[in-house]
């Protein structure tokens, strides 16, 4: 079974093996690790990382859509890849109260982010490029927290930061949505 490790001393495990007629039956290895959906590291330059990263939940991974164009030719349709475009990411992180009582660390400076480089509210305005685009990296990692996979999100910026809704008929924890615009993600494996 994928993910666990599991000695096995059965010959049909083995790379060699052959069936009756001859043919080579090789299986997947009984010390094969998956990846985990809870193992992962998302990382923005130049904050305080540290804290997003123990923060943060959940995140959806950077994925490219592409338009497809149609060529007719008599009957038939022949398609062809055109123009992409990254899908926002999105991260939720715990919305926390620090020790002194405090707001969040992690919410102050996404919203400040958010709210005074990228789309200054207080003059309805946004900072030039350089004050509000960020490098960002979101990585998956084996079990021991090696990187396994990992995107590197250029030009960053947060189109939006969506707090929880608030209620008296709910002692849910409070969660802040990020969403995560960027030009370009470069997918790699170490």
């Amino acid at each position: 079974m994928p993910g666990f490790y599991i000695p096995i001393s059965n010959e049909c495990h083995d790379e060699n093996y052959s069936l009756a007629g001859g043919t080579t039956f090789v299986g997947p290895a009984h010390t094969l690790e998956t990846v985990r959906t809870h193992r992962y590291r998302i990382s923005i330059i130049d904050t305080i990382t540290s804290e997003i990263q123990l923060l943060a939940y959940k995140c959806t991974r950077p994925t490219p859509e592409i338009d497809k164009i149609v060529i007719h030719n008599a009957q038939n349709e022949i398609s062809r890849p055109g123009k992409h475009r990254w899908k926002p990411v999105e991260f939720t992180f715990y919305e926390i109260l620090e020790k002194d009582g405090g707001y969040s660390e992690v919410a102050y400076y996404m919203y400040r982010w958010w709210s005074r480089k990228t789309l200054n509210i207080d003059q309805s305005l946004h900072l030039p490029p350089s004050e509000y685009l960020k490098e960002c990296w979101i990585e998956t990692l084996d079990g021991i927290g090696d990187s396994v996979w990992e995107y590197r999100l250029q030009e960053t910026w947060p189109s939006k930061i969506s707090p929880s809704n608030l209620t008296y008929t709910s002692s849910e924890i409070a969660d802040i949505g990020v969403t995560l615009e960027y030009q370009l993600a470069i997918e790699t494996s170490p």
